[in-house]
């Protein structure tokens, strides 16, 4: 069984915190002991991490959507606003970039792909076996090839 979860959200300053909860909830159900993992941390700051980036892009709407795979758990979020990613290093002095290092640091990959409206931006975490028991699926196929 894999489980997905998709959920759009507001592009507003609310949309970090909603996602979180929604994600939450989501994997509390799902996982075994999430409460009191590191893993469960990772993939909330993950996701709130992409969701700011979107709301600061200006999408409005924006979807989340999470993959939960044997070994994995991907995370996507979907906007229309403009621009794509690029991992920089933060202005020093600077309250704001850092969220990509951030995402770089916990994720296995990170990356970008263009959609017919807009991009997906999307970070894959590993998947402790003791999470989840038997999962009888497969990891998604991702290139972490940013695009242009």
């Amino acid at each position: 069984m894999c489980q997905q979860f998709q959920q759009s959200f507001d592009g507003d300053h609310t949309a970090p915190r909603r996602s979180r909860a929604a994600v939450r909830a989501e994997l509390t159900a799902v996982l075994s002991d999430t409460a009191q993992t590191p893993f469960l941390d990772d993939a909330l700051l993950v996701i709130s991490e992409l969701v700011t980036n979107a709301v600061r892009a200006g999408s409005d709407p924006l979807t989340v959507a999470t993959n939960l795979h044997k070994a994995e758990l991907e995370i996507a979020v979907l906007d229309h606003g403009a621009g794509w990613p690029v991992l920089q290093p933060p202005e020093h002095g600077s309250d704001h970039g850092r969220g990509l290092a951030i995402i770089e640091a916990v994720a296995r990959s990170w990356g970008t792909e263009r959609r017919a409206a807009g991009k997906a931006v999307w970070a894959v975490l590993a998947l402790p076996a003791d999470l989840t028991g038997s999962v009888p699926c497969t990891p998604a196929a991702r290139s972490a090839t940013p695009a242009p």
